[in-house]
């Protein structure tokens, strides 16, 4: 797993096989893109005034899993949403796009 950003990366904490990491974008708007949504989906997730994103790792041997908490304030009390995502060969990008944000999880090769 690759992290790319155009953004400050941050480690905030480092306990019992997690590791989260903290990326501040400033209370831009996130636009989150998912491969192999339902066709139902059209394109991406909204999110407005996202003030930043928590990524936690679980670093425990065979475990691929993070959870992604998209934040109004800087604590995890603001999330405004957040999910698990199976980082195995998969990359994550955060990109300022214009005004907003991009992120999407791509998978490699």
């Amino acid at each position: 797993m690759h992290i790319y950003s155009d953004f400050d990366i941050r480690v905030i904490a480092e306990e019992d096989g997690n590791i989260d990491l903290f990326i501040p974008i400033d209370y831009r708007t996130l636009n989150l893109e998912m491969d192999r949504l339902p066709n139902y989906i059209v394109s991406r997730f909204q999110f407005l005034k996202v003030r930043g994103i928590i990524i936690r790792f679980n670093i425990s041997n065979g475990n691929n899993n993070c959870t992604i908490h998209i934040l109004r304030n800087i604590d995890l009390q603001s999330a405004i949403s957040n999910f698990e995502v199976d980082y195995f060969n998969r990359d994550i990008i955060i990109k300022l796009d214009s005004y907003a944000v991009y992120m999407a999880f791509k998978e490699r090769g």
